[in-house]
């Protein structure tokens, strides 16, 4: 058996693995053609307060270079804004508004939590886009390993 199926850490003791999860959900638009939307998900939680909020479900795109916020969760998170007046963020072929800043996500599993990190983020305007984890500051920081078809997905932090 290889570490992934025995479930020990390929960097050392010291290291957290966080599973992830697939999805799998049907379009009306791909149904005809058999086909199924598959995302990598993560329970992600935002510093709040004094603590962390509730679990939102978010989607790793490791094709988004920064990851992306609705309002709805980090007008309740602490944040800091980067950039001045609205910027204009391509997203899936099309333009949508909001701002740099950071915010403080952690990720789990139910059972591990990741360290918490600080990510750069396009903090949206509204709530027209789901919760992205992209690239920088996030993916850069774990080893990602991924078998779909294997049913086994996670991060690595050491």
């Amino acid at each position: 058996m290889d570490n992934a199926t025995t479930g020990s850490s390929l960097r050392g003791p010291d290291s957290v693995r966080v599973q992830l999860r697939f999805t799998t959900t049907t379009t009306l638009e791909l149904f005809q053609f058999g086909i199924d939307v598959i995302r990598l998900t993560a329970s992600v939680e935002f510093q709040i307060g004094t603590g962390w909020s509730e679990a939102s479900n978010a989607i790793l795109d490791t094709g988004m270079y920064l990851s992306v916020v609705p309002r709805y969760i980090w007008e309740d998170s602490k944040h800091l804004f980067r950039s001045g007046p609205d910027s204009l963020i391509p997203l899936g072929g099309s333009i949508a508004t909001g701002k740099l800043g950071t915010i403080t996500v952690r990720i789990h599993d139910g059972i591990n939590y990741s360290p918490s990190l600080t990510l750069n983020a396009f903090l949206m305007n509204d709530d027209s886009y789901p919760l992205l984890l992209g690239f920088e500051d996030f993916l850069t920081k774990a080893d990602l390993y991924c078998s779909y078809s294997q049913n086994i997905a996670y991060l690595e932090f050491t």
